[in-house]
């Protein structure tokens, strides 16, 4: 299925940075997060040394690029999946020590290594989004910072319920609970912090919301489901809000 998923964003890849705008602004939310929790826990000092960066299913480089902006850094690790979105972010990330990866989170090791770990709209992409963050999270050396934007199972309504009217299965994949590490929150060696962003997209008919993900390469299920899109074609005078609900986390190492 990881093939599969690395084909679709490869494919997508030329079209990503013209069609995200959910992605940057999920991006922008949880650079805002991160940036506020910084000043409420007067972290200023954080950026005093150059960090060490980490960035999980980097896409084209654009997140990157903008969390970089405004912080001091030694060195950055970007990781992809995709061959193609990772010589896309080469061209992105410059004047700066880089290394560019093509490799699955999944199955990444050494994130000790890091002083910030972040990752936008990408971790809901593995097989066990929970087991990952927890790995995540119990790697953190003292003071490390891990953040991370994922739509959350609130997204969608709009959409799912045309499917149940049509008795027809949501063919897309199971999303993360807005609650998946709601538990992190009683664990003493971490600061945790969470916001949900609702976001909307509008579309003239509900067909042109899987194309506009097929344009970017997030059509791909790691569900075995039938994907029965042909009665969404005769819904044609059918305006659509596709509702996301982005969860953005900030979760800090203390000791």
């Amino acid at each position: 299925m990881k093939n599969e998923i690395q084909k679709s964003f490869d494919s997508g890849s030329k079209n990503y940075d013209k069609c995200n705008e959910i992605q940057k602004l999920a991006g922008k939310a949880l650079i805002d997060l991160f940036f506020k929790h910084l000043k409420k826990e007067n972290l200023e000092t954080y950026n005093e040394k150059k960090l060490k960066i980490l960035d999980l299913g980097c896409g084209t480089g654009e997140f990157s690029k903008k969390i970089i902006k405004n912080l001091r850094v030694e060195s950055i690790e970007l990781i992809d999946l995709s061959s193609e979105m990772i010589k896309i972010s080469k061209s992105k990330i410059r004047n700066i020590s880089s290394k560019f990866n093509v490799n699955d989170f999944d199955y990444y090791k050494g994130y000790e290594k890091f002083d910030l770990i972040v990752s936008n709209m990408s971790l809901h992409w593995s097989l066990d989004i929970e087991k990952l963050c927890k790995s995540i999270a119990s790697a953190l050396k003292p003071g490390s910072i891990f953040i991370f934007s994922v739509p959350n199972s609130l997204s969608f309504v709009n959409i799912k319920n045309i499917f149940l009217k049509h008795n027809k299965d949501f063919p897309l994949n199971d999303l993360p609970s807005k609650n998946i590490l709601s538990d992190f929150k009683k664990n003493d060696s971490l600061n945790f912090e969470t916001k949900c962003i609702p976001l909307i997209k509008k579309f003239d008919k509900p067909l042109d919301f899987f194309f506009d993900l097929k344009k970017i390469g997030a059509n791909i299920s790691t569900n075995i489901k039938v994907r029965n899109l042909f009665f969404l074609k005769k819904l044609k005078n059918f305006n659509l809000e596709a509702d996301y609900n982005i969860s953005c986390f900030v979760i800090k190492k203390i000791k």
